[in-house]
């Protein structure tokens, strides 16, 4: 579909994942790019409160960044797989909770600690035996600057349980939990910022926060388009999640520490004469760290 829009000359607003490899996404990617049109990928959650966390690490308020945790506990039951014959698979899915829900998570990973180096991962399936993918992961990041992201993802829970960020810098921590902010603490001793007039409450139905959400993305997105400017979410965010999903995976079938793939900033028209888009590399010599 993000090709076939691209020939008819459109935009595209593609939601996560772009597509289920990272050789596709690519290609739909160089498609835009030969098109003359823009590609958006959908991460909603960075219009959240999430976005106070970002800006704290991106102007310098936690100090060096030295790890990131993230945790997503969500019940996807049998009913919901059995609700659309693509849930679940390899070939249309792509995988399991890893590149359908966490992705949101591994985006804000990235977005908080820049692009991961290496991938080490453990991967499982815990509640869905039918099912030929994962329902739970455990990974470790390493990010180019040296943090650290501790990431565990799960859709076997028995209820939905709030997403959860922490960031904590040389000069503070801050932490997010669903829709609330329960720690800001920094070294400038600053309060956490309020929301937005038209923000729903912390405690508001998880609804109302998605399509809150989703509208800041598509009013970003709009004003990109209308200033000529780049949107918040720009398709390497999209391109940068999937590769480190991918590697996530590698990672877990070997049992090795994994790089995930680069390609230059924007440059679609080369990406295959200077990116070698299958498979990821072993990092070898990689110092093992347990992922629990």
């Amino acid at each position: 579909l993000t090709v076939a829009g691209a020939h008819a000359g459109r935009h595209v607003l593609c939601e996560k994942p772009l597509d289920v490899t990272l050789a596709a996404a690519a290609a739909a990617a160089e498609a835009c790019h030969a098109a003359g049109v823009r590609l958006f990928p959908v991460f909603q959650g960075r219009f959240g409160v999430a976005r106070h966390l970002l800006q704290a690490v991106r102007s310098g308020r936690l100090g060096d960044l030295v790890n990131v945790r993230v945790s997503m506990k969500w019940r996807r039951d049998d009913a919901y797989y059995a609700s659309a014959a693509w849930r679940g698979t390899r070939r249309l899915d792509g995988g399991g909770c890893l590149i359908n829900q966490a992705i949101h998570g591994i985006d804000l990973a990235l977005a908080a600690a820049g692009p991961a180096v290496s991938v080490q991962a453990e991967v499982a399936n815990r509640s869905h035996p039918h099912l030929e993918v994962e329902d739970t992961v455990a990974l470790l990041l390493r990010h180019r600057d040296g943090a650290l992201t501790i990431f565990e993802a799960t859709t076997s829970t028995d209820q939905e349980l709030p997403m959860e960020i922490e960031a904590t810098g040389t000069r503070g921590t801050i932490a997010i939990a669903g829709n609330a902010i329960v720690r800001w603490q920094l070294a400038d001793g600053s309060a956490p910022p309020t929301p937005e007039p038209d923000e729903p409450s912390a405690e508001a139905p998880e609804t109302e926060h998605r399509s809150w959400k989703h509208r800041r993305q598509f009013a970003d997105v709009l004003r990109a388009l209308k200033d000529g400017r780049q949107p918040t979410v720009v398709v390497d965010d999209g391109l940068r999640a999937l590769a480190t999903v991918e590697a996530a995976y590698a990672a877990g079938r070997l049992g090795a520490a994994v790089t995930p793939k680069e390609w230059p900033t924007g440059a679609w028209a080369s990406t295959r004469a200077r990116m070698a888009i299958g498979g990821a590399r072993i990092i070898e010599n990689a110092t093992s760290c347990a992922a629990t």
